[in-house]
């Protein structure tokens, strides 16, 4: 089932629910075994100050019981649209450079196991990476300054080179996992504005570790979605999704990571 409640959620409700109230210091780490995504990724009109992107995550714990109190990071990468060149440098979401980029973000998941991150508008042609950190479960790795997982906001206009269509967004389910499993699905919902967009063409670099990676195709449905069943291999597998416009061949949005771990 693809994740979409949290859309409907407003930051002022996150908020009271315990995120910004110091909830995290009554609860114990625990170990987390998912984190999912209302969004993984969504093109923005190029702004300054006015538009805003906001990300709601939810984690849980073993049994699928949400993960509450757990303390959560943020790491914001920037890098240039279209490049595929990954960041070089990851900012946390508790540091004073952080200020740039963030309007608001979640230390502790509430007791709904849910965290938020509201990015600042940005200038054109600006992409951000986000890696994810909640409780002991983590994306970026601060020995090789890498993220195995990563969220999206692009910053751009239709006329830029590359340029997407503003609200257009992805939604890759799950986004982090851990699985005892030999395959596992992965969930892709193309949207604008929460409105399904069929029709998009989505590829999937599945990365093995330090294996070749393997490249998977498929298209959206009438409904916006598609599945890949892809293989899981120790220690585990990053997908990075991309996607297309089937009709004019032009980018649909930023492309994404999400990560399979072995349990």
């Amino acid at each position: 089932m693809f994740l979409q409640s949290f859309a409907s959620i407003g930051l002022v409700a996150i908020a009271s629910a315990g995120m910004s109230f110091g909830l995290g210091a009554h609860y114990k780490p625990i170990s987390v075994k998912t984190i999912d995504a209302n969004i993984t990724s969504q093109v923005l009109p190029a702004s300054t100050k006015a538009n805003k992107a906001t990300f709601e995550l939810t984690a849980f714990s073993g049994h699928h019981r949400v993960a509450v109190g757990q303390k959560v990071t943020f790491y914001i990468g920037i890098m240039a649209p279209g490049s595929g060149v990954p960041p070089t440098t990851w900012i946390p979401s508790n540091s004073k450079a952080a200020k740039a980029y963030i309007y608001h973000a979640s230390k502790f998941t509430n007791r709904f196991g849910q965290a938020s991150l509201v990015l600042k508008g940005q200038s054109n042609q600006t992409m951000e990476m986000i890696a994810v950190k909640v409780g002991n479960f983590s994306s970026y790795n601060a020995t090789t300054n890498k993220a195995s997982a990563a969220l999206d906001a692009w910053w751009t206009t239709p006329s830029s080179t590359p340029g997407a269509t503003a609200y257009n967004a992805v939604t890759v389910h799950p986004f982090m996992t851990h699985t005892s499993k030999s395959t596992l699905n992965l969930n892709i919902l193309t949207t604008n504005l929460g409105r399904p967009v069929p029709g998009i063409t989505i590829h999937d670099f599945v990365h093995p570790g330090s294996m070749t990676p393997t490249e998977l195709s498929q298209n959206t449905n009438q409904m916006g979605k598609t599945t890949f069943n892809v293989p899981v291999s120790s220690p585990g597998v990053v997908n990075v999704i991309k996607s297309f416009d089937t009709a004019s061949s032009s980018t649909f949005a930023g492309g994404q990571m999400s990560f399979l771990a072995v349990k």
